[in-house]
């Protein structure tokens, strides 16, 4: 966890170098007070990856997911309620506190999964192949990261009036909030699904994607049915001229359901080696998304730039899955 957080500090120093070469001006205190929480929430994520195997998954993400924003809120809240005004630094110490206590709180967690053992680990240094064996990853999230803002960039150097730009946010924002559940399950179901892989229980892999979409579809149909329900009044919430949206944001649910429904396939190839694949498969994916949104987004604006997105996201799912369940299936036939 040391040398994470060295590397976020060295990130901090790229950051404040970068905006003093490119502005000849120092950074403002606000943004070196935001920089400062810069390892915290690294080191909380961290922490948070090390709770996997301990078992405390479930308690880790609720202190991630529920507590961490209930502390941004309250700490907010007592600024509104008390004679201060509420400024940016002070909102910047609000959100960078409830980093703090979120941290604070998976290390007692650790503390109580693992005792004195977490004190006496002896670390194992072995840095080239933890970062060689990262940076596969470290590449599909990054990819991942921007697939989403794809549309939102293209409209704008498509020349889209800022109203679509600004539809297509709306949209994103409100209907990928589904794929949060893709990325807690992930937690829950990635260490079970790294130890059958271990054990090449590849029987028992196929039963636990049965247990997962047990649950799984239905919440993202009953997700998918609110959006396409109250979809007009949610994005209203935005300003009454984001109603116009509604269809985008159809799609951009649509899409992300199917993806949350197949996420765990990255995922497994990724743990059995095909890395490759799965960059090669997710580039593929962002072609198509381009290509598609060059294609539409001039035509249906915000829509356009949806359907683009919603269609590629889904087609990459798929085939992940589809890639995924072949390869099971092949391993399984040749041990039995």
């Amino acid at each position: 966890m040391v040398s994470v957080a060295l590397i976020a500090v060295a990130i901090c120093g790229l950051v404040f170098a970068g905006e003093w070469i490119v502005a000849q001006v120092a950074p403002s205190s606000t943004t070196l007070l935001a920089l400062l929480f810069l390892p915290v929430m690294v080191a909380t994520l961290f922490m948070l990856e090390a709770l996997v195997p301990t078992g405390e998954v479930v308690r880790g993400t609720l202190v991630y997911r529920l507590l961490l924003p209930s502390c941004v809120a309250l700490m907010l809240a007592l600024i509104w309620l008390s004679p201060a005004s509420l400024t940016v630094t002070l909102a910047v110490l609000s959100y960078g506190g409830a980093w703090v206590v979120s941290l604070l709180m998976l290390r007692r967690l650790a503390w109580r999964a693992m005792g004195d053992e977490l004190l006496l680990a002896q670390p194992a240094r072995e840095p080239r192949k933890w970062l060689l064996g990262s940076v596969p990853f470290l590449i599909h999230s990054v990819m991942m990261t921007q697939f989403a803002s794809l549309g939102i960039a293209g409209l704008e150097l498509l020349g889209s009036r800022e109203q679509e730009v600004a539809l297509l946010a709306a949209a994103m924002q409100t209907g990928g909030f589904i794929i949060l559940l893709a990325t807690a399950t992930n937690r829950l179901y990635g260490p079970l699904v790294s130890r059958l892989i271990e054990r090449r229980d590849y029987s028992g892999i196929l039963s636990t994607i049965k247990e997962r979409h047990t649950w799984i579809v239905p919440v993202t149909l009953v997700y998918l049915t609110v959006m396409v329900i109250s979809g007009r009044r949610i994005l209203r919430l935005f300003g009454a001229e984001f109603e116009a949206g509604y269809p985008a944001l159809c799609l951009i649910a649509a899409g992300a359901s199917i993806s949350v429904w197949f996420a765990m396939a990255p995922n497994y190839l990724k743990f059995v080696g095909r890395n490759g694949q799965v960059l090669g498969i997710t580039a593929a994916a962002g072609l198509l998304n381009v290509a598609l949104l060059v294609a539409l987004g001039p035509l249906w604006g915000a829509t356009g730039a949806a359907a683009a997105y919603a269609i590629s996201l889904a087609v990459m799912a798929a085939v992940f899955f589809l890639l995924g369940i072949c390869s099971t299936r092949t391993v399984t036939r040749q041990g039995a």
